[in-house]
């Protein structure tokens, strides 16, 4: 788990906390005041590093703040292979971290809803969507997730919390296109309980745990593919496929772009190929 620079930066090593004040244009080892200096931190990293990130995410090439963001927001250091100059990060042990106010700066940019990241649709869920998917990750990892309330305050932790939640997907089917309709993924089964009860008086994860543990066995066409509804579901848990809400109501679900890119671009012919993902570091 990514720590705050105003949190962990007594306890970086002196070259750590040097680049850091220099990158950041402050003085952190001087100050008491660790609620403003959070504030500060944030400010300067909207202001000066925010666009950059968009920049590494959007660009084919490989760059190893992109490979942190996409995997859960820290690297170990014998995957780096040049210094990290060009972006602020925390120095600790055996790892590089992103720090946190990183995401505090890109909560609600548009950009990273916009282009599918997981982050940025967290922002488009109700409270009860994130409370049923807890629930539902919770039952299946059996990995209890803190703290339990206020939901919406946390999710910068539920994302991290999802991301390195220990889910295995045997079979990486590659998509046609990475945006659907709840029709096209689940055409034979949204008027069957429990999906038809989705809009009236079930949460879309709700309905989802409900078919997940009822109905996991049958077999159905998604995207043109035969695959196990238990299959497709896992999707979701894992946060691969995301439903996209607008005022409450559902907009359409996205294959998102952490998991996606990590996995499906690994292989082209990935449907012939059986991958293990293991997102617990």
């Amino acid at each position: 788990m990514p720590f705050y620079i105003s949190d962990i930066f007594p306890y970086l090593s002196k070259d750590c906390k040097k680049q850091l004040e220099i990158q950041l244009g402050i003085i952190l080892r001087d100050s008491s005041k660790t609620a403003n200096l959070k504030c500060y931190i944030i400010q300067k990293i909207k202001n000066t590093y925010v666009d950059k990130l968009k920049k590494i995410l959007s660009s084919p090439q490989h760059h190893v703040v992109k490979k942190m963001f996409l995997e859960g927001g820290f690297i170990d250091k014998t995957e780096v292979h040049y210094p990290l100059f060009d972006f602020p990060v925390i120095e600790l042990n055996d790892y590089y971290y992103l720090p946190l106010e990183l995401y505090e700066a890109i909560l609600k940019e548009d950009f990273f809803k916009e282009n599918h990241y997981i982050f940025g649709i967290l922002n488009t869920l109700p409270e009860k969507e994130i409370k049923y998917w807890k629930i539902w990750l919770e039952n299946e990892t059996k990995v209890a997730f803190e703290p339990s309330k206020n939901l919406s305050k946390n999710r910068i932790f539920f994302y991290f919390y999802l991301l390195l939640s220990p889910i295995s997907i045997r079979i990486i089917h590659q998509f046609s296109k990475d945006q659907f309709s709840i029709k096209e993924c689940f055409p034979t089964l949204i008027d069957q309980y429990p999906l038809n009860l989705f809009n009236e008086c079930f949460s879309f994860y709700q309905a989802l745990q409900k078919l997940y543990y009822e109905r996991g066995d049958s077999t159905i066409i998604f995207d043109n593919q035969k695959m196990k509804l238990k299959d497709l579901l896992l999707y979701f848990l894992s946060g691969k496929l995301m439903p996209i809400f607008k005022n409450q109501a559902l907009e359409s679900i996205v294959q998102t772009k952490e998991l996606r890119d990590i996995e499906i671009s690994q292989d082209n012919d990935s449907k012939s190929k059986v991958f293990d993902l293991n997102l617990k570091k």
